[in-house]
């Protein structure tokens, strides 16, 4: 087991940290852990930045800025994220009937459709 130790940050440095943490998924805790292990790991060169790499999960800022009431939901955010879903999938369905030429669009549908199995939607019924 290793030590525990406390450090006093900068609020600028703290907030950064903070953010960083939100944007990665990550613990503070880990990223200081992370950024302290490459820094002494280099000889003790400059640190880089942790790499949120480890989570595989990028939020855009434009999304993060809506899950506020998702972190405080108190039902099953699983039958939300189903009921969501569907509504996407129904506007990206309507969108490339009648959009069908525009560029990506059809292929969102076809990615929502790959992704409806993790959620146990689609039963493969043409319409």
């Amino acid at each position: 087991m290793g030590k525990r130790i406390t450090i006093r940050l900068g609020d600028d440095d703290y907030e950064k940290l903070q953010k960083r943490g939100l944007e990665t998924s990550l613990d503070i805790s880990f990223l200081v852990r992370e950024a302290l292990s490459k820094y002494l790991a280099d000889g003790g060169t400059a640190a880089p930045e942790p790499t949120p790499a480890r989570t595989g999960l990028f939020m855009p800022d434009q999304a993060f800025a809506l899950t506020g009431p998702y972190r405080a939901w108190s039902g099953d955010l699983r039958v939300e994220l189903r009921k969501r879903f569907l509504d996407l999938l129904a506007l990206a369905h309507s969108t490339a009937q009648t959009w069908p030429r525009s560029p990506g669009i059809r292929e969102v549908y076809a990615g929502l459709l790959a992704l409806g199995q993790h959620l146990g939607i689609g039963n493969n019924v043409r319409h």
